[in-house]
């Protein structure tokens, strides 16, 4: 892998993490080895990793050797991920994690598209696949007001992956850690009047 990019299939207007930033070069690429290498300097002041982003399954076979060489060190592993991969990406890695956070951002599909750019059709079917293999998923929905706060859609969200016998959903609260780097790239943050979510609200 010669880059490390942060980045992810959506263009949500409330992520910090919506470009490619890459942290590898040609001349120094990030390796497998040089992320275990970094992890096991860390050993005992670390018991895992999760691998977040932007969206970590884009570099699927970077990711999958990431994590064999993790689970040989005996390292807990994890993963945050929107979901917006290939079926097959993801159930091939399903096996070398121990925890998987699974973001669903909106139920209804045109909503969904209009705020991240993508339907959600993939996003709902790995789900109902990884349930049937995996045990320990936490689905997680960013709570953003006027866009996926309804009571509607998190009724939705939880009566979906209940059914599919997945446990824990937890509401995560919007907050504006993107604004600044949005500056830095000379692109408009469109959300700067939205306020984070406040205890009672989220409770």
């Amino acid at each position: 892998c010669t880059l490390f990019p942060q980045g992810c299939g959506y263009r949500c207007p409330f992520c910090h993490n919506s470009s490619l930033l890459p942290l590898g070069t040609p001349e120094q690429p990030m390796t497998e080895e040089t992320v275990l290498a970094f992890l096991k300097k860390r050993q005992g002041t670390l018991d895992g990793v999760c691998f977040t982003g932007g969206e970590p399954l884009m570099q699927h076979d970077f990711l999958k050797e990431t994590l064999e060489k993790c689970k040989e060190e005996g390292l807990h592993t994890a993963i945050e991920t929107s979901g917006m991969t290939e079926t097959e990406k993801i159930k091939d890695i399903a096996g070398l994690l121990d925890l998987m956070f699974y973001d669903v951002k909106h139920m209804d599909d045109e909503i969904h598209r209009e705020v991240t750019g993508v339907s959600n059709s993939q996003i709902l079917k790995n789900p109902a696949e990884l349930a049937k293999i995996h045990d320990n998923i936490i689905v997680r929905i960013p709570v953003i007001p006027g866009i996926n706060d309804s009571e509607e859609n998190v009724a939705q969200t939880a009566s979906y992956i209940s059914a599919l016998g997945i446990k824990c959903l937890e509401l995560l609260p919007y907050h504006n850690l993107g604004e600044c780097k949005y500056g830095q790239l000379g692109r408009e943050y469109t959300l700067s009047d939205v306020k984070t979510p406040d205890k009672d609200f989220m409770e």
